[in-house]
């Protein structure tokens, strides 16, 4: 990877682990504020949810994967197929739900300029991809959308995802 998208995941990196530390500065909810409580519990179940999505992205891939060349070829199936970019789009998503959860100004500021450097290696990351595989990326960035999945995307079944075959039935691996 070009040595700007390295530089724009790392920075990506260290601001999403400042804003999930940026939970210790939750400000603490009184018993009757149900608000609070529920952004609080909306938070929690998307930082979960999207950390584990998060994980399984990434230890979907070779583990040596900073370059194309060290993928092999274009990976288009799983969570490919719904967005370009599925694991920056959970990192996203991670930091925003630790935003929700911390319920302060920092968290809310930190979710932000992490989300945004996340965007920026995104961007970064596809100049490189369509350089190594220009008509393949092509073909695949006409069908796919970059980080915000079309909503027909997500309502098809679970096969979308990798978890099934076309066929429906369980795939045996």
């Amino acid at each position: 990877m070009a040595a700007g998208g390295v530089v724009a995941r790392r920075l990506a990196g260290i601001l999403t682990a400042l804003t999930v530390l940026s939970i210790t500065s939750s400000r603490s909810l009184g018993p009757y504020d149900i608000l609070g409580h529920a952004l609080r519990y909306v938070g929690g179940v998307v930082f979960a949810s999207s950390a584990v999505v998060g994980a399984c992205v990434h230890r979907s891939l070779p583990p040596k994967h900073d370059a194309p060349e060290d993928v092999g070829e274009l990976i288009t199936e799983g969570p490919y197929s719904v967005v370009r970019h599925p694991f920056y789009l959970a990192m996203i998503l991670m930091c925003l739900g630790s935003a929700l959860y911390a319920l302060s100004a920092a968290g809310a500021f930190l979710a932000t300029a992490s989300s945004l450097a996340w965007v920026l290696a995104a961007v970064l990351e596809e100049k490189e991809l369509r350089r190594h595989w220009p008509i393949e990326y092509a073909k695949y960035s006409e069908r796919v959308p970059m980080l915000i999945p079309r909503l027909r995307d997500v309502l098809e079944p679970a096969n979308k995802c990798g978890s099934f075959e076309s066929s429906g039935e369980p795939r045996v691996e």
